[in-house]
């Protein structure tokens, strides 16, 4: 089957639905895109991080992370961005080019993200890393569901030269009001768009300052992660008609731009 740009976009989707709540929503037109369509694609496009090795490297190194520190409760993802970065920034023979901060991006996203996202990487864990499981205890603002969103996005973004639609999310987001899903999200979208940001942002223009502003032993969720306090979720197909109509209306565009703002105003970004 011959791939399209709308081919892609669709791929995409459906992966990424896969990816976040584990469920594959059927396609209607009837056509059934593979996740071979997409890798195929990203090879095609050598978009893909050029060297597994790195980032099994930096599975190993979470790894190893959670092994000397335990399964405990109240883990912040901080702690794991702080660790990995550090090692970016310090570890000798290692530099803060593009495809290194890649490799960390994606390790994060296979480490953390479902083993979807694992078989979209194309990523073989070798030795210790093919038993070891991401602590449970590691959350993102208090709640596992928007750290998983947060990476996958940061992965994604990654994985396809940051060239990654925001509205993939805001559709996935949609089949979530149907019955069955967990709601519409604005909290989702806004871990989604952070992670979309945090990755462009890194690998768009890497340097030694960023990382070390990362890579600080006292980082805080906030300096990479906005608020989301007061933000509409769990909609049901009828209450966001009701209240947004549609995505291309006001009172939702005015909602993203204030997710945005929140994003733009983290001090990363300063």
């Amino acid at each position: 089957m011959q791939i399209t740009k709308a081919g892609i976009a669709v791929t995409l989707f459906v992966l990424l639905s896969v990816a976040l709540i584990g469920v594959l929503p059927a396609d209607k037109s009837g056509i059934n895109f593979s996740q071979n369509n997409l890798q195929a694609h990203l090879a095609n496009r050598d978009v893909r991080v050029k060297q597994t090795s790195r980032v099994d490297y930096y599975i190993e190194s979470l790894c190893r992370y959670d092994r000397e520190h335990g399964d405990t409760a109240g883990r912040s993802f901080a702690e794991y961005i702080s660790y990995q970065f550090g090692i970016l920034q310090s570890e000798p023979g290692l530099d803060t080019s593009r495809d290194e901060v890649r490799a960390l991006l994606v390790a994060l996203a296979v480490y953390f993200g479902p083993d979807s996202f694992e078989n979209l990487a194309g990523i073989v864990r070798t030795g210790k890393t093919t038993t070891c499981k991401a602590s449970r205890h590691v959350t993102l603002a208090g709640r596992r569901d928007l750290l998983r969103h947060f990476v996958i996005a940061a992965g994604l973004t990654a994985l396809i030269d940051n060239e990654l639609p925001l509205n993939f999310f805001d559709m996935k987001e949609m089949f979530d009001t149907h019955p069955g899903g967990t709601g519409f999200s604005f909290t989702d979208l806004a871990a989604n768009r952070a992670g979309i940001k945090f990755s462009s942002y890194l690998i768009t223009l890497p340097g030694s300052g960023k990382i070390a502003l990362l890579s600080q032993a006292s980082l805080q969720e906030s300096m990479f992660f906005p608020s989301i306090k007061g933000l509409p979720e769990g909609l049901s197909e009828a209450s966001f008609d009701r209240i947004y109509k549609s995505t291309d209306s006001e009172a939702y565009t005015a909602v993203l731009r204030h997710i945005e703002k929140r994003i733009q105003a983290l001090p990363l970004y300063r």
